[in-house]
């Protein structure tokens, strides 16, 4: 009976861990970033209290953000030059959503917390910018370090890994 106990569990936990890899190559179709940046974008977000869904919401945002600045819209535009932050490149092609966000997470790193930071995190990230706040305000350095320790552990969800996680659930 534990022998059985204890496969129902195991199973589960696979079951939970494909699921997840699953979520994760889905969603990094939608956003624009690999499965590995945005699994440990995920990590760093878990550890910060950050829900993934929060963290999706938010860089979907931002790369919809990123688009309204180019095309002109001043709000976007404006919280942009203010924070000094690149949208796009001198060719005019937008920049990576994963490289604008570690760089919005060293300009909120260096800015007080108050209504400010709040009312930009929102105006860029969405609703959920504010629930963000405790994870930008590591730095790319806080968000480098929490993705090197989940490769140290092994948990970055690879390329191939979530292909075949997508694979096993559509089957």
């Amino acid at each position: 009976a534990a022998a059985v106990s204890a496969a129902g569990v195991i199973a589960v936990g696979m079951k939970n861990a494909i699921d997840r890899m699953d979520e994760l190559a889905k969603s990094s179709q939608k956003i624009g970033i690999g499965t590995e940046a945005l699994s440990k974008l995920a990590y760093a977000a878990d550890l910060s209290g950050v829900e993934f869904g929060q963290l999706e919401g938010a860089l979907a945002k931002l790369a919809k953000s990123q688009d309204m600045a180019a095309q002109g819209a001043k709000e976007q535009l404006d919280i942009f030059r203010a924070l000094g932050v690149e949208f796009q490149r001198s060719d005019g092609t937008l920049r990576n959503v994963e490289d604008v966000f570690s760089d919005l997470a060293d300009r909120f790193q260096a800015l007080p917390d108050g209504a400010n930071k709040t009312a930009a995190a929102m105006a860029l990230l969405g609703r959920s910018g504010a629930q963000l706040i405790p994870l930008l305000n590591g730095g790319s350095d806080g968000l480098r370090e929490m993705g090197d320790e989940l490769e140290r552990l092994g948990g970055v969800v690879t390329p191939e890994a979530a292909r075949q996680a997508e694979e096993f659930n559509d089957n």
